[in-house]
């Protein structure tokens, strides 16, 4: 094949990488160098496979290219982007915020829940303060997710945080850390719900509960001395002589 010609760069080359190559060539021409770059190939059969490219010139007439395959690295690419994706998708379609941090706390991937609580931007959640968006008197919050990124343990915290419209609403968080190929803590993904309305229905309960205790027990006691009202009375009618 070599010999018969068929070997050639422009002819193994998809068309779509046709500009890459060709600037591939202009570099190698003016500098006797091309750095090292990626692009498809075309078997004899048709089929593709992905290489990596870089040479440089050795004399005046003569040059010398190493061609690597990387199709299983690319291949380990592309499945991961696809996973990165699926999850994407399955984290904006849920109602809960769900956020990924990496090993120091730092905000990596927010869905749009949490967007959408906070009335902020992508670019804008990894800079958001939570120190200024706690409740005072829920510091607790923060400190617990300080002490999980510390001891690398599960996080379980709840606290008032500031809504986008000022209102301070309790989350209920709960997160897990994420596990590099040799079990070190890469980070932490977790989610946080809106528990305001469970908050507040509880205290609404508790409240009840208490008006029907003082009830109960004010009937007790009424059951206990039914006849408290009128000795009561014939104890005044006999003082008075009526």
């Amino acid at each position: 094949d070599l010999e018969q010609g068929k070997v050639r760069w422009d002819v193994m080359t998809p068309p779509e990488w046709m500009p890459h190559s060709l600037k591939a060539v202009e570099e190698f021409e003016s500098t006797g160098r091309v750095k090292p770059y990626e692009k498809e190939f075309v078997r004899k059969d048709g089929s593709r496979w992905w290489a990596l490219f870089a040479a440089t010139r050795i004399a005046t007439d003569e040059g010398v290219e190493f061609i690597i395959d990387i199709s299983e690295s690319k291949l380990a690419e592309e499945k991961l982007r696809e996973s990165e994706e699926r999850f994407r998708t399955m984290a904006d379609s849920s109602p809960m915020m769900i956020w990924v941090t990496d090993a120091a706390g730092r905000i990596e991937f927010v869905n749009r829940s949490y967007l959408e609580f906070f009335g902020i931007s992508r670019e804008r959640a990894a800079q958001l303060d939570w120190s200024e968006i706690v409740h005072s008197d829920d510091r607790e919050y923060l400190e617990a997710f300080n002490a999980a990124l510390r001891d690398r343990q599960p996080l379980h915290a709840r606290g008032r945080v500031k809504r986008h419209d000022g209102e301070w609403r309790w989350i209920a968080s709960r997160g897990n850390p994420r596990l590099g190929p040799s079990g070190e803590v890469t980070g932490y993904v977790g989610s946080s719900a809106d528990i305001t309305e469970l908050i507040k229905s509880q205290e609404a309960m508790r409240e009840a509960d208490r008006r029907k205790d003082e009830f109960l027990a004010t009937l007790a006691h009424e059951l206990r001395n039914p006849l408290a009202p009128i000795r009561n009375s014939l104890q005044i009618l006999r003082l008075t002589g009526d």
